[in-house]
């Protein structure tokens, strides 16, 4: 199961300073989608396995030049396996997908074999991990728009006590705001990834009461 943490990251909208676009066509990075990987699920949280590769097309391109050099352009096929495992270690999603890599008009053919390969894998991770939704840019299939396309999902974690706290904020006045804020900083139990949660949630509370009735920090009605 999810820890409440990599729940909350995984259900955010992509930042649009990840996207990247490649002719007209929005995408993430391999490298991004790997880092992404480890920041939510951990260095050992996650696997990718080369299920299968073929080699589709070897091309020699003779030189159209006196003393010129044979170039080289060459097609993979990869299957690849992403395995998620949750913070016991145990796996709790698989994900398969392939995709085709190439390498065009090289100079050298191991460069051709290696670029091409590298290229068949790193998309096939990228179209395993799409099924993790909006932070491995599901939402960049809808017409390459960042807005999360999932929010939320039916199966999350249990609610803990912030939920509790995030519930009152949605609704508090400023005065409530400063109660809960209280009780907040009073509550032991509170881990940090909560409080920097809370507190987020706290001042989007309170820009939104003062876009309705402007208030100073004590809570009373500005004159």
């Amino acid at each position: 199961m999810l820890t409440r943490e990599q729940y909350d990251k995984l259900t955010e909208p992509l930042h649009p300073s990840r996207i990247s676009k490649v002719q007209g066509m929005s995408h993430l990075e391999a490298w991004d989608v790997r880092r992404h990987l480890i920041r939510i699920f951990g260095f050992g949280g996650w696997e990718f396995l080369v299920g299968e590769c073929a080699l589709v097309k070897e091309i020699v391109v003779p030189p159209d030049k006196p003393n010129g050099k044979d170039r080289y352009t060459v097609v993979y096929r990869v299957i690849g396996r992403l395995i998620i495992k949750d913070a016991n270690g145990d796996r709790c999603a698989l994900y398969e997908d392939g995709a085709t890599g190439d390498a065009v008009n090289q100079p050298s053919l191991g460069d051709a074999h290696d670029l091409a390969l590298k290229s068949a894998m790193s998309q096939a991770l990228k179209r395993c991990a799409v099924n993790l939704g909006d932070q491995f840019g599901l939402s960049l299939y809808k017409d390459g728009d960042a807005t999360a396309v999932v929010g939320r999902s039916v199966i999350a974690p249990e609610p803990d006590v912030a939920d509790t706290y995030a519930a009152q904020i949605a609704t508090a006045s400023v005065s409530g705001l400063l109660a809960a804020g209280k009780a907040m900083r009073a509550d032991t139990s509170l881990t940090a990834y909560q409080r920097e949660r809370l507190t987020k949630a706290s001042a989007a509370r309170l820009a939104e009461l003062q876009r309705s009735e402007p208030v100073e920090p004590d809570g009373s009605a500005k004159p």
